[in-house]
């Protein structure tokens, strides 16, 4: 799954026009996405954006810009997948995109109940619409950084 998340985050980027993101991997857990931000942080030209797969790498990555005096939003911004009620309640309010869990949840039930009755082991993809939950760790258009991306 992180290799397709990845990938369809470059898509998208280059889709909208803009030159082909930094990836830079990392575990799903604080201290990865600690070091990640680190090096992202060190590069040449350190991105104005970062987006983290999911809450706990979006702490850890808080950690690391603040541990470097990166300020977020003024410095970088940063956008979370799979929006989480803690999410709005850090240090600084994280962007997030918000997936529809309970249809997600219903459609998971009904796969384990289709395997639960004989069927074999199969990929689930359900087409959903994420909404983007705009909170403090982004930058407005209009901030003096904008023309930078």
């Amino acid at each position: 799954m992180k290799l397709r998340r990845a990938a369809g985050f470059s898509e998208v980027v280059v889709a909208a026009g803009l030159e082909p993101p930094t990836v830079v991997e990392a575990e799903f857990d604080e201290a990865s996405a600690f070091a990640a931000m680190e090096r992202l942080m060190e590069l040449d030209s350190p991105p104005t954006g970062v987006f983290i797969s999911n809450l706990n790498q979006a702490i850890g990555a808080l950690c690391g810009a603040r541990r470097r005096g990166v300020r977020v939003p003024d410095d970088v911004s940063l956008v979370n997948y799979d929006d989480d009620p803690l999410a709005e309640f850090l240090e600084v309010a994280l962007t997030t995109i918000r997936m529809p869990l309970v249809e997600l949840g219903i459609a998971a039930i009904g796969a384990l109940a289709d395997q639960i009755g004989g069927s074999g082991p199969f990929d689930l993809e359900i087409a959903t619409t994420p909404e983007l939950v705009v909170r403090a760790s982004t930058a407005p258009p209009s901030h003096p950084r904008a023309a930078r991306r």
